[in-house]
């Protein structure tokens, strides 16, 4: 079984140089849903600050950091399918794999 990375990893080198990458498509009902998530993982992200700030633990913090973490991969996946249909779809994958760069490097 190929992992995520691996998975994508093949899609970018397989279109990276085509204009005819697949789409992506975001239904309604799963974009009502990422919205509410978004919206949890931000109160649970500022609730976990504020439990942080009275009792400084390191589980707390890296509870309030995941879900930041949440927050910012789940915007990106509400605005990524809006630009995988142009040219942007290099771009679209480059910041996918910042996003997991940038979350990997921040829960070690």
């Amino acid at each position: 079984m190929e992992s995520v990375l691996q998975q994508s990893t093949v899609r970018l080198v397989k279109y990276w140089d085509r204009t005819d990458a697949p789409e992506v498509a975001l239904t309604v009902t799963a974009a009502l849903l990422l919205i509410g998530v978004i919206f949890l993982k931000a109160g649970l992200w500022q609730w976990c600050k504020g439990v942080y700030e009275r009792n400084p633990q390191d589980a707390v913090k890296a509870i309030a950091q995941d879900n930041l973490n949440d927050v910012i991969s789940n915007i990106a996946a509400l605005l990524a399918p809006e630009e995988s249909h142009d040219v942007l779809f290099h771009l679209r994958i480059n910041v996918a794999l910042a996003i997991t760069f940038w979350e990997c490097e921040n829960n070690r």
